[in-house]
């Protein structure tokens, strides 16, 4: 416990005062082969990035606390459903279902894009 103490009270003080190691800006790039891809060629390798555990901690606090933020100040549009907490792809088809079914409904047109960034 208190190694978790003083760890939040250094992560704070970086926070507080805009510092990041350089260390943990640092990535280790390994190339892993694709399974039945051929060897010698870059396609057939996917880049794993190592990065380091303390830096990915502190990424997850900063994400933890940000997304805590934005959900209680109500700043994401109802319509976002990629990476919060209780909602799905599901969800958003079903959103997206419903939409299409007032819109034909009320004999209007719709149009529909989507993005898989």
């Amino acid at each position: 416990e208190i190694g978790k103490t003083t760890l939040l009270e250094i992560f704070n003080i970086m926070w507080t005062q805009h510092k990041f190691p350089k260390k943990w800006k640092h990535a280790t790039i390994i190339p892993i082969h694709k399974p039945n891809q051929i060897k010698f060629l870059v396609q057939g390798y996917r880049p794993i990035s190592l990065l380091c555990t303390m830096s990915k901690i502190f990424e997850k606090i900063i994400s933890v606390r940000l997304n805590w933020f934005l959900e209680k100040n109500k700043l994401l549009a109802e319509e976002q459903f990629g990476f919060r907490k209780n909602r799905s792809t599901y969800d958003c088809l079903i959103n997206i279902e419903t939409e299409i079914c007032e819109t034909i409904a009320c004999n209007q047109y719709m149009g529909l894009m989507s993005f898989d960034i």
